[in-house]
C-alpha cells in the first residue's frame, strides 16, 4: 500500500488534519488537505492534492509554518496531482541550494 492510500485510509493512527481547501478548476474538484503525521521519525506535514480521477500526496518536512505556506501556495496555484511531485521536488532542490549557499 502506498502513502495515498494510507492516508486516504487512515491507517496512521497519529495522522491529523491540519487544514483542507476545495476549488474547482475545468468543473473538476480539487481537495487539498494538509496533515500532521507522526511517527517514529518525528513530526512530518503531508499535503494532498485529490481529484475525482488522481490522488497525490507529498511531505513537505517538519515546520509547520513552512509547510502552512507552501500549503497555501499550491491552493492558491491551482496545483492539480499529477504536478504536486515536480513541485515537491522543485521546492527540496531549491531549499538544498540555499542552503548550501548560507554555508
Amino acid at each position: 500500500m502506498n502513502l495515498c492510500e494510507e492516508i486516504e485510509k487512515e491507517n496512521f493512527s497519529d495522522l491529523k488534519k491540519v487544514k483542507e481547501d476545495v476549488i474547482f478548476i475545468l468543473g473538476n474538484e480539487i481537495r487539498y488537505r494538509l496533515y500532521r503525521l507522526s511517527c517514529y521519525e518525528g513530526i512530518s506535514y503531508v499535503i494532498q492534492v485529490r481529484s475525482s480521477y488522481e490522488n497525490s500526496v507529498c511531505i513537505f518536512g517538519s515546520e509547520k509554518d513552512n509547510a502552512e505556506k507552501i500549503f497555501s501556495k499550491i491552493v492558491s496555484g491551482k496545483v492539480t496531482p499529477c504536478t504536486l511531485a515536480d513541485i515537491s521536488e522543485d521546492f527540496f532542490a531549491v531549499t538544498s541550494i540555499l542552503e548550501n549557499q548560507r554555508s
